[in-house]
């Protein structure tokens, strides 16, 4: 983690080796990461710089939803998108495209 006022390293957070996406939510301060090694979405709390959540799906592109709190991924390997709950940090559902 990065302090913002003085761009000064705070903390280390495990994630994986294969990191390749990260996104905001800036309403809720949680931090969405791709890992396309591992195939899992972590979920960090801004507050705690402690990861929250991990999920195991992979994709190549990631969105957040402010408005409903709900995290979009699309599948690097299929057609199809995963929905995340952004409050339980849960997959919601998935469809096929």
């Amino acid at each position: 983690m990065i302090d913002g006022k003085t761009n000064r390293v705070i903390d280390d957070i495990k994630l994986g080796r294969g990191i390749t996406l990260i996104t905001v939510n800036p309403l809720t301060n949680k931090i969405y990461t791709v890992d396309s090694i591992n195939s899992t979405i972590s979920v960090i709390d801004g507050k705690t710089d402690k990861v929250s959540g991990r999920n195991a799906t992979s994709g190549n592109v990631i969105g957040v939803n402010t408005y409903r709190d709900i995290i979009y991924v699309s599948s690097d390997k299929y057609p199809s998108v995963t929905m995340l709950n952004g409050t339980t940090d849960k997959v919601l559902a998935g469809c096929s495209l």
